[in-house]
């Protein structure tokens, strides 16, 4: 690399404490591989610092925390930092949300290639060699409110390429307004660039996702700058584990038959452009016709999981099936709301829950709710025989069951209109084909 070259790697939320979840039902062999999912993925972020022949690491916060990773996580991260510390690589660690400097053990010192950032105000480092100071670095851990004020933070004096670490919420504008050169980010664990030009602000995202919401590739970030002060960044994806979610489209002629090779010819497809990755791979059915009535009852959609989950279970890496979902038509049509039949009364009832009628929408678990009041004084009491050894009843009891519905559901907007559309959509296959048989 030419004198006037810089390059390093910007990697954050690791989170080592925090192992994969959302899904069940795993075979065996497969939950190993999502247990050390994190901390493969972190190693390849080290693997990239060496292969990229970098000239250092910076950790934007939310490493680990130490409490919940224990002795494991931390053994791991040092020895990560020796791997560094042999090719005389530094590593620049700001705080975040769960690493704050002060969480660190007293005891365990940290080897001599590691500088953390403060967490009371801004620090600077000098990166450089026998050849002169070659890029400052300058960053905070993480406070309690978890804003980055950009204001802290300023340009080299004497020109020198000037990286800001922080973790946090930032703004965009401000950000761009203080003319430092690159800002390391963490604190989303999606990868996301705020601006480019003439300043870089850049989350770079968790090196593996966590959750079925978290789809697509994850990694780091490779960031040079030219010879010339120009920023150039580049994603090397360190994943283990890959959530996929696909459509697949069905009509009126469709076959389950066809509907399942189809699915199985994608798979195939996803596992050769994903060599090496362990995939976890959702559905989303959408069309019209008969196969689509049939997947909304329930029962051939479960079959089909099953097959296609028997199918892939003896592949390494593995390929796994989370879920099957039929996707509700957009709206019902307004006149069938207005029908004098059993499909009528009940779109109408699920108006009142959407707020379609001009009211407020009702709540949810309102109608359980009157049930149970309505039901309780005839519901039988547990008989001494039903209760546990400290006297307590072993089954729920009706007193109990309005607290419990209150946390049976948090919905946004967004999840109560797709949960209705779904209701909406199954009652229309069930009535309208059990009014035509009438």
């Amino acid at each position: 690399m030419s004198q006037g070259r810089l390059r390093f790697i910007h990697t954050s939320d690791w989170h080592l404490e925090r192992p994969l979840g959302g899904i069940w039902n795993l075979p065996d062999r497969l939950q190993a591989a999502l247990l050390d999912a994190p901390y493969l993925a972190a190693e390849r972020v080290v693997d990239a610092v060496l292969a990229e022949q970098a000239d250092f690491l910076v950790l934007a916060g939310d490493i680990l925390d130490v409490e919940l990773a224990g002795p494991h996580g931390v053994d791991f991260l040092l020895r990560q930092f020796g791997r560094l510390r042999e090719r005389q690589i530094p590593v620049y660690w700001a705080g975040g949300r769960v690493d704050r400097p002060e969480r660190w053990p007293a005891a365990l010192a940290l080897p001599d290639n590691v500088f953390r950032f403060s967490q009371r105000r801004p620090e600077d480092f000098i990166y450089g060699g026998v050849d002169g100071p070659r890029a400052r670095l300058t960053g905070i851990s993480r406070s309690r409110g978890g804003k980055i004020r950009a204001a802290d933070f300023w340009p080299d004096a004497d020109g020198l390429p000037t990286i800001a670490v922080a973790c946090g919420k930032a703004d965009r504008a401000s950000l761009a307004s203080r003319d430092v050169g690159y800002w390391a980010l963490g604190g989303k664990h999606r990868c996301t660039t705020l601006c480019d030009f003439p300043q870089a602000a850049h989350y770079s995202g968790s090196p593996q996702a966590r959750s079925p919401d978290e789809t697509g590739t994850f990694g780091c970030t490779c960031v040079e700058f030219s010879e010339e002060g120009k920023v150039h960044t580049r994603q090397i994806s360190t994943d283990v584990v890959r959530w996929q979610t696909r459509r697949v489209a069905v009509v009126d002629a469709t076959t389950a038959e066809a509907l399942e090779s189809s699915m199985i010819e994608q798979l195939n497809e996803l596992r050769r452009a994903t060599p090496g990755l362990h995939l976890l791979v959702s559905w989303a059915v959408h069309g019209h016709g008969p196969l689509i009535a049939a997947l909304r009852r329930g029962r051939q959609t479960d079959d089909l999981l099953n097959r296609l989950r028997r199918r892939f279970e003896q592949e390494y890496p593995a390929v796994w099936v989370t879920a099957i979902e039929v996707e509700p038509e957009s709206a019902v049509p307004p006149a069938w709301l207005e029908h004098d039949s059993f499909l009528g009364d009940y779109l109408r009832t699920l108006a009142q829950f959407d707020g379609q009628d001009g009211h407020e929408p009702t709540d949810l678990l309102d109608p359980l709710r009157e049930l149970i009041a309505a039901a309780e004084d005839g519901l039988p009491r547990p008989s001494r025989e039903e209760k546990d050894g400290l006297g307590r009843p072993s089954t729920l009891s009706t007193a109990q069951l309005p607290t419990r519905l209150d946390r049976l559901v948090e919905l946004s907007d967004d999840g109560r209109r797709k949960l209705l559309q779904k209701a909406a959509a199954l009652g229309v296959d069930l009535l309208t084909s059990e009014e035509t048989r009438r």
